[in-house]
């Protein structure tokens, strides 16, 4: 039998999005009800999702009184996204009984299977049942049956509606299906509700540099030590141990603690901001580094839960020229449109290899090294062509902080009367 789960703009955009010529067959996807079937494309700032979810691999999940079942799904997310001063949580911070709930299915995978880490329960009183949502059950650990019962092959299982779904890393499906190793940078493997880049945890050491070694990396998270304040009726007690969210802190590492970074990709040369799903806690991230999360991924019952926006609320791609060494370098720009132009004023082969802005990633502190004495402004420039810091010596060797800077993508801008420099950088 196929489920129809109407997510909010299904019974809405299909005419729109088709008169428009979105590429997806959603009728055909739809009526697909035994085998996978999903198609991404994008219209305008929009990039779509159909799919009926059904997974196009097995699983080992151990819940035999449940069959996966196909269902209708069509996701919008921004396909230019802006990072935000803050982080979003998937998790709503207060309580919904009914309805649309503020709590959000982190993303998609190419497949069109939902990346969607967070359980529906939460620490029940045992004298009352009131749940107390500041003590969410992780479905990751063994202690609950939610963790007993998730497929170890790929980490997933199905909801009591038949709609499967990933707790933790689909393994097998990236190995086998994918073809992702250590030998090289992982390819997409879903998108982000805010519109970013999903990847495995293969990726560049260097988050700047294409040539550097390919690395796994590993989340920031840990367990945290000793117990629980809680008394176990209105509040868990017992040591910390990972069956809940709440069990974990984040301290710091590669990533942040939306486990994402800034950095380029075989997909974005130019440097993105993208998620890593990784071997060790969370696997899938727990919250959103963008500035637009569509109703889409809301979870609820559609007819409870507000239409998209985000044919109005994404932004509206921006053309320009991509090349940071072009006197017209465009910060804001998402498309090259070969318009660069460059400088008359040349730098010398021996002035740029010699060069140096270091370390690269920095944390702290960069350095300026140029082969010569020379009056020169160094300038920092965000990726909204802002300039942040600004300074004039002449020193061959000068330092500049970076303690109030936010981790991500900055270029390093050296100009003098003889020459022009500029090199990307990144603040971890």
């Amino acid at each position: 039998m196929k489920k129809v789960t109407l997510l909010v703009l299904l019974a809405f955009v299909p005419l729109l999005v088709k008169s428009q010529s979105l590429s997806c067959d959603s009728t055909t996807i739809y009526a697909n009800e035994s085998s996978n079937a999903v198609c991404i494309d994008t219209l305008g700032s929009v990039r779509y999702c159909v799919s009926n979810n059904y997974p196009d691999h097995t699983d080992n999940y151990k819940q035999p009184q449940f069959t996966v079942t196909a269902g209708n799904y069509l996701y919008a997310f921004c396909a230019y996204p802006d990072t935000a001063a803050a982080f979003t949580p998937l998790y709503e911070t207060t309580e919904t009984k009914k309805g649309c709930t503020s709590t959000y299915t982190f993303g998609v995978s190419i497949n069109g299977v939902k990346y969607d880490p967070n359980s529906a329960e939460t620490f029940q009183n045992p004298n009352t049942g009131e749940n107390n949502i500041e003590w969410h059950v992780e479905a990751t650990s063994s202690s609950n049956s939610i963790g007993k019962n998730m497929g170890t092959d790929n980490g997933g299982h199905l909801n009591p509606f038949g709609e499967y779904h990933y707790h933790a890393i689909p393994t097998n499906y990236f190995t086998t299906n994918l073809g992702i190793s250590g030998t090289s940078h992982s390819p997409i493997v879903g998108y982000a509700a805010d519109g970013f880049p999903i990847y495995y945890k293969y990726v560049y050491q260097n988050a700047t540099d294409t040539t550097s070694a390919i690395i796994g990396l590993s989340s920031g998270y840990s367990l945290k030590s000793g117990t629980r304040p809680g008394d176990g009726v209105s509040a868990p007690d017992g040591n910390y141990d990972g069956n809940y969210y709440e069990d974990y802190k984040f301290s710091s590492g590669d990533l942040d603690e939306c486990n994402g970074r800034y950095g380029i990709t075989p997909d974005f040369p130019q440097g993105t901001y993208y998620y890593v799903l990784t071997d060790n806690y969370p696997y899938i991230p727990r919250c959103f580094k963008g500035t637009y999360v569509d109703h889409t991924f809301r979870i609820g019952p559609a007819a409870s839960c507000p239409e998209s926006t985000a044919g109005t609320d994404c932004a509206t791609p921006v053309y320009g020229c991509l090349d940071p060494f072009a006197t017209n370098f465009n910060t804001n720009a998402d498309i090259d449109d070969g318009s660069c132009t460059y400088s008359t004023t040349s730098v010398s082969d021996e002035i740029y290899a010699n060069f140096k802005a270091y370390p690269n990633p920095s944390q702290g502190s960069i350095f300026i090294a140029l082969p010569e004495h020379i009056a020169y402004t160094v300038s920092v420039v965000n990726l909204l062509g802002e300039t942040i810091i600004q300074t004039t010596t002449d020193a061959s060797t000068s330092q500049i902080t970076l303690r109030d800077l936010e981790a991500g993508i900055y270029f390093i801008k050296i100009a003098s009367e003889k020459y022009k420099i500029t090199k990307k950088f990144i603040v971890k």
